[in-house]
């Protein structure tokens, strides 16, 4: 059960609608589940589940009134009242509405085991017309985000088959919330993966001009990379202030992303980047928000990749992606984070309780001008292959 925001089969992006397809493209292969996929409705979405042998999608429709509900409602949260986490208000009523389709169609429908993606919400579905007790000790939560509570689903949370947690670090906040009324049964690292093919290609050369060519980056410039969403927690302004100390000639930093995804909503988040380039000319370089499936060349181009989290983040796919693509990584040493990317080894992991700004800079002149160097770790294990055979024994346990 997908969280209810972004389609699946994807069209508009979404981290952890991401990794939910890469679980549904390789069963096409693997083959060892019968899956059942549920799915806000999308047009582009249906007509690409139609390709699919081993998913059954089950599309919910939202009605556009409650659309255009949601969208004021935002509005109201946003512009009016000016909350901080104005986000976690867009989309109210069309969740409250798809938990409720999905609960019924679990009566009507019973399928043998539950994922659910994402929020404790989802659980509410369990409430409806006896699934709870149908559904008793055959229901799991793929934790991607830390919770701040249970959004009144504290039963339905501590009766999960088992909690799957992206890091060690997510399982023990939740351990922390749960107040140790969770068992060490219940609880299991799933970590994140990608599909390690479409990440390890090399560009050619004239596709590589190609894309410079379209983004306006200097024949010659060493391109530093910033990918995600364009929010506070990602620290996209402390890479954009660091970057203003980069000593290396000819560096261009490339920020890919927008403020959630496919969306068309904006945030004055946004702005305060655009006031703080303006001193970089056309040394930074915008390009809005980017699918997942293009992003591959950009990594191939990038010459370090830069995920300055300043939350805790549980496993960011801004790091493990340019990870997987073999790319020299800065990070910071917060929530789950050290569990993917090492320190030294295939990236630099800086503490986020000192001058961050100026340890950003300094890192990327280290990389770029060759006093680090870092490799690839050759214990990690990034393929989509791994991720699938992790999934299909932890939801068989």
């Amino acid at each position: 059960m997908t969280g209810g925001f972004f389609s699946v089969p994807l069209t508009d992006g979404g981290a952890v609608e991401t990794l939910v397809q890469s679980i549904i493209d390789e069963n096409e292969e693997g083959g060892a589940l019968d899956l059942v996929v549920y799915s806000c409705h999308d047009s582009r979405s249906e007509a690409l589940a139609r390709a699919y042998k081993r998913a059954e999608f089950r599309f919910v429709k939202i009605p556009a009134i409650v659309e255009y509900i949601d969208r004021a409602v935002y509005r109201v949260f946003k512009d009016i009242l000016r909350k901080e986490k104005h986000l976690s208000y867009r989309y109210l009523f069309q969740r409250l509405g798809y938990v409720r389709a999905v609960g019924r169609d679990l009566a009507k429908r019973p399928v043998d085991r539950i994922v659910f993606e994402n929020h404790p919400t989802l659980l509410m579905s369990l409430r409806t017309r006896g699934n709870a007790k149908r559904y008793e000790g055959k229901y799991f939560y793929h934790m991607h985000n830390i919770l701040s509570g249970f959004y009144g689903c504290e039963k339905e949370m501590l009766g999960c088959r088992k909690i799957l947690g992206v890091s060690g670090y997510a399982l023990r906040e939740m351990e922390k919330l749960a107040q140790s009324r969770l068992s060490a049964s219940q609880l299991a690292v799933f970590r994140n993966k990608v599909d390690e093919g479409i990440f390890t290609g090399m560009l050619g050369e004239d596709e590589a001009l190609a894309l410079r060519s379209k983004h306006g980056v200097p024949e010659g410039a060493r391109v530093v990379l910033f990918g995600g969403r364009l929010c506070p927690e990602k620290g996209a302004l402390e890479l954009i202030e660091a970057f203003a100390k980069v000593e290396t000639e000819e560096a261009v930093l490339l920020v890919l992303g927008s403020y959630y995804y496919g969306s068309k909503m904006k945030s004055e988040y946004e702005k305060r980047l655009s006031s703080a380039a303006e001193s970089l000319g056309d040394r930074i370089i915008f390009t809005g928000f980017v699918k997942h499936e293009e992003m591959p060349p950009y990594y191939a181009v990038a010459d370090v990749v830069v995920a300055p989290s300043v939350w805790s983040d549980s496993a960011p796919l801004a790091v493990i992606e340019p990870l997987t693509a073999k790319r020299p990584v800065v990070t910071t040493a917060i929530g789950g984070i050290p569990e993917y990317a090492t320190d030294g080894v295939d990236s630099i992991v800086l503490p986020v309780d000192g001058d961050l700004v100026d340890g950003l800079a300094k890192s990327i002149d280290a990389i770029l001008d060759g006093s680090i160097q870092l490799a690839q770790n050759a214990d990690a294990d990034w393929s989509v292959k791994s991720y699938y055979d992790d999934f299909c024994r932890l939801v068989g346990e």
